[in-house]
């Protein structure tokens, strides 16, 4: 059993030092060794995915405190570790199940690579979805590695890396698989470079620049501080108008983070700044409609018109945003909506939604010209986590084939390429802002 921890332990740590990616290319040969050797079940698979997820979700104590929240040091502190461990004892049980199912039913370890990166898929669906322990998830800065994404979807990369493993533990007893890994590994690197070199770029036609506020949570869910919010990133906005002529600007998420109608003074507040500028904004907002509150974004025009259609949030994160099992107050979004502008189809995605490959293939059925994500990432300030958070974005551009305009509150704002290239970025924790340009 301590095999399947060790296996853990070193998959995991891929996550907190994305550098050591690589090291997942082998890590998961103990694990192997485990199922195929050992009587492995439910507690072989528990202790590889709690351990796994131990590392992985570690990024969660850089919310500690919870003072924004009103909670004392002591209660912010039971409350982040209680909810640290409850998500890996849960990735620990579902991992533990399929290795159960798999030595009951399967037994062929030629097939379990397919089912981990099926579990990995299955992991990612229903309400208590969770994608931060993916095996692909830390290889977002290899992008020779993972342009076959955009064949066949992330999950592919996983799967790679999986039967490298499997070859790997297999050639201690016949060094002919080693032959195999090296064919697996040259075919995805040359199919990453090809793509690289001859894709063809197509982005937004017009001048697009996003803010980068740095509102801390404290700061942002402070009562009564909307305001001084909303003067950081107007006088953001009209300096970088200046320095760079842009005509369109994103801010993030709940960039508003009260929640208001189309009514509200706020509302209008942001409307005559667009009309007064000449300038058209992406932003994000709690709306209120019909007595249900949605994590929503909108665009106004250059004459301060909102286009018709909104996004709504489509992943609400339990207990955070609603409570799921009695919600009356949180509207969740349904469709992928996709808003046809002056300035281009904008397929727009909320934080977390972009963790997730169905809700981005649903949005990009409606065919964006290109994706905007807002996100608040002040939870996490400057953790391994904010990074692999944004990483989820690199993999959506690869996916859909199109530009990904990432704008966050504190960080990582970006811009990626369509294979996956970051043009330009502003780190966590900083004020500023960045413009695309054709």
């Amino acid at each position: 059993m301590m095999l399947a921890v060790l296996s853990g332990i070193f998959t995991g740590i891929t996550f907190v030092f994305p550098k050591a990616c690589f090291l997942s290319l082998f890590s998961v040969v103990p694990l192997l060794y485990t199922i195929e050797k050992e009587e492995a079940g439910f507690k072989t698979g528990f202790l590889y995915g709690t351990f796994l997820s131990l590392l992985s979700m570690s990024f969660m104590f850089s919310m500690h405190p919870l003072d924004f929240m009103g909670f004392n040091k002591f209660i912010s502190l039971i409350t982040v570790t209680g909810v640290y461990l409850f998500i890996c004892i849960y990735e620990g049980v579902l991992f533990g199940i399929l290795t159960w199912l798999f030595k009951k039913y399967i037994k062929s370890i030629w097939v379990f690579p397919l089912l981990y990166a099926i579990w990995e898929f299955l992991l990612s669906l229903g309400i208590f979805g969770i994608t931060f322990s993916n095996l692909y998830l830390p290889y977002h800065n290899n992008l020779l590695f993972i342009q076959s994404a955009g064949l066949f979807g992330r999950y592919i990369i996983s799967l790679i890396i999986l039967y490298v493993n499997l070859f790997i533990f297999k050639s201690f007893k016949n060094k002919k698989y080693l032959i195999y890994v090296v064919v697996i590994l040259s075919i995805n690197t040359t199919y990453g470079y090809i793509k690289i070199k001859t894709f063809d770029f197509k982005g937004p036609e017009n001048k697009i620049t996003l803010i980068q506020g740095n509102i801390t949570s404290t700061e942002k869910w402070a009562y009564g501080n909307i305001y001084t919010i909303l003067k950081t990133y107007k006088e953001l906005t009209l300096e970088s108008k200046e320095k760079d002529g842009a005509e369109v600007f994103i801010w993030p998420e709940t960039v508003v983070p009260v929640p208001i109608d189309r009514e509200h003074n706020i509302y209008a507040d942001i409307k005559n700044f667009a009309k007064d500028n000449k300038i058209h904004i992406i932003w994000g907002a709690f709306v209120r409609e019909n007595d249900l509150i949605s994590n929503s974004v909108l665009v106004f025009d250059n004459n301060g018109n909102e286009y018709f259609k909104k996004y709504d949030k489509r992943h609400l994160i339990p207990f955070a945003e609603y409570n799921p099992f009695n919600n009356k107050k949180m509207l969740i979004g349904k469709e992928g909506t996709v808003t046809d502008t002056k300035v281009g189809r904008i397929g727009a995605l909320v934080c977390i939604d972009s963790a997730y490959p169905s809700l981005i293939y649903e949005t990009d059925k409606n065919n964006p010209d290109y994706f905007v994500v807002l996100s608040n990432d002040s939870w996490f300030k400057s953790s391994f986590g904010v990074y692999n958070h944004n990483a989820l974005s690199v993999y959506t551009a690869i996916e859909t084939g199109k530009y990904v305009l990432r704008c966050a509150n504190t960080g990582i704002t970006n811009i990626i390429s369509p294979v996956g290239k970051t043009v330009k970025k502003i780190l966590p924790e900083r004020k500023g802002y960045i413009t695309y340009e054709k």
